[in-house]
């Protein structure tokens, strides 16, 4: 029984975030959780993060089918951020119509991400680099790589079309899907064109020599 057990207890460290989805982990935490040791933790982050963010609050409402406030209705989390104006004044956004959809998903990624890190979880990530700035998508994967930040081994599995994580990630963490005639896939590693990790990645990639480019124009 000892691998089955081991199947289950792997999945079940899995955290899985769907990016199209991108406030409602952060919103239900706090709806369920008025914990303000995780607000203090998100607000680290989203300084670190560099969102232009400097505080935020939350606040529960109802709302109807029409979107207008009701009391018959289950409640829903109101999150404003604020920021500095150029007169150094503080301005209140409403998070859901004003701030952009990376710094929305950025800001919502907060909670999950230190969870994930906290624990020694797995989180799973699809599209992880939708609507973020490159940089943006670096600080994730540099938290996963330091001790300081990441001391019980926590890992995240993320799908992307961004370039930019084969600069920092090491041959063994980098796996390609290619698509073949009859729209089949094939699944590969990194490590089985390469065998140092001191090579351009990004560079050899983008060249072709990993396969695993979409065929834009081939069969028009």
């Amino acid at each position: 029984m000892e691998l089955p057990r081991i199947i289950i207890e792997f999945f079940a460290s899995m955290i899985v975030v769907h990016s199209i989805d991108k406030f409602s982990s952060l919103s239900n935490y706090f709806l369920d959780h008025s914990v303000e040791d995780i607000k203090n933790k998100v607000r680290h982050f989203i300084k670190q993060a560099d969102l232009g963010i400097i505080d935020f609050t939350t606040e529960r409402i109802e709302i109807n089918k029409n979107g207008t406030p009701s009391s018959n209705t289950p409640n829903e989390q109101l999150i404003k951020t604020l920021h500095y104006s150029e007169q150094s004044e503080k301005v209140a956004f409403d998070f859901g119509k004003q701030e952009s959809d990376g710094t929305q998903l950025l800001f919502s990624l907060a909670y999950p991400l230190i969870n994930t890190l906290e624990k020694g979880l797995i989180l799973v990530i699809d599209e992880l680099d939708r609507s973020l700035h490159f940089k943006e998508l670096l600080f994730i994967l540099s938290l996963f790589a330091d001790i300081k930040t990441n001391p019980k081994n926590a890992q995240i599995i993320m799908t992307n079309h961004n370039t930019i994580p084969l600069t920092a990630l090491d041959r063994n963490e980098v796996y390609f899907v290619d698509k073949y005639d009859g729209f089949s896939s094939q699944l590969f590693a990194l490590s089985e064109y390469e065998s140092r990790s001191d090579v351009p990645f990004e560079k050899r990639y983008v060249e072709g020599i990993y396969g695993a480019l979409p065929h834009i124009g081939m069969g028009v």
